[in-house]
């Protein structure tokens, strides 16, 4: 095959994305930009008037935007232009049945996760104004105007990000080593937290009024089950049973969840998970597992490594060191450029 880089005899060609029109029942399909530079991310506005979508602020042609990153990989590290906010990309407006471009967004980072408000009146993304800063949820005016960050400090980073017909925004959110899900007021920046516990939770869908939410849920000691609830944490049930048999067949112990204070004052979350049959009083081996990354994690769920373990009459201890994800940037950040 062609491996994995360019031959360097042969000059590397380019083929810019394109924003296509396509009705649901046709074949046709009608182009609508025709651009040096790519269109991505493009979202339609609910009122089908206008397109979104997020390209380089400079509109350069996709070669010379390659190069430039190209160059500056083969330099060493250098924290006054590595860490420097940059802008990457900006969101851009063309009407749906094409046309002249407006650019919306004008700010440092990188724009992405473009959704319309339900009035489409209001654009909500996703960005990170420098490489190493937590990434925000921002509202801009359709219309133009300053973006808003409606989670302000929040020590957290937002995923999952959707706009209910309420108004509200809803999202997903790793609080270290758990997930929960939130309702995030944009007036005036509330966040309330809907569905927590400890556990991993993922994969959140919505039905079609935001009335119910279903996810993907697990725990230390209980695997992987999909489960619905109403979209402010209520009625919850499981739908599934795909591991009762095995939960029958088998004991998982769970973990003891706790934080120590490691250098500098930091803290750090870990978890002591317990050997199958423990006794209080009786001497076991103690296995210590690192992850890697370090932007990783470990946390609140079902993991066949560590029940090998536990299953064999160990204790596994597991920890959430500094580079570690789900504790905001500053914490993820922390050891770059100073490894070791």
């Amino acid at each position: 095959g062609s491996g994995f880089i360019p031959n360097r005899r042969e000059p590397r060609e380019w083929n810019a994305s394109q924003i296509w029109r396509q009705a649901s029942d046709d074949t046709v399909k009608i182009q609508l930009t025709d651009q040096v530079y790519s269109h991505r991310n493009a979202v339609v506005s609910p009122n089908g008037r206008w397109i979104a979508f997020s390209a380089d602020p400079e509109l350069r042609p996709d070669s010379v935007i390659q190069a430039e990153r190209d160059s500056i990989a083969r330099l060493p590290y250098d924290a006054a232009r590595d860490e420097a906010p940059r802008n990457d990309s900006d969101i851009f407006l063309i009407p749906a049945s094409g046309g002249e471009l407006r650019r919306l967004t004008t700010m440092d980072g990188s724009e992405r996760g473009i959704l319309w408000s339900p009035d489409s009146r209001q654009i909500a993304f996703v960005s990170s104004l420098a490489r190493t800063s937590s990434s925000r949820i921002w509202i801009v005016d359709a219309r133009g105007g300053e973006p808003r960050n409606i989670l302000g400090d929040w020590r957290y980073e937002p995923r999952d990000v959707a706009w209910m017909p309420n108004g509200k925004l809803v999202m997903s959110a790793s609080i270290g080593g758990r997930t929960a899900l939130f309702h995030v007021d944009p007036g005036n920046g509330e966040i309330t937290e809907v569905i927590a516990g400890r556990r991993r939770i993922n994969e959140f869908s919505y039905d079609q009024d935001f009335g119910k939410v279903a996810f993907v849920a697990t725990s230390v000691d209980k695997p992987t089950e999909l489960f619905l609830a109403d979209i402010d944490g209520g009625n919850e049930r499981r739908l599934t049973g795909f591991n009762d048999a095995l939960n029958q067949e088998i004991a998982w112990p769970g973990a003891e969840r706790f934080t120590y204070e490691s250098v500098g004052g930091l803290e750090i979350e870990a978890w002591l998970q317990f050997p199958y049959g423990y006794e209080p009083g009786k001497r076991y081996p103690l296995v210590l597992y690192i992850h890697g990354g370090p932007h990783s994690a470990y946390g609140e769920g079902w993991f066949d490594e560590f029940h090998n373990l536990t299953g064999a009459g160990m204790f596994v201890l597991y920890t959430n060191p500094r580079g570690s994800s789900g504790y905001g940037a500053d914490f993820t950040y922390s050891p770059r450029g100073r490894w070791g």
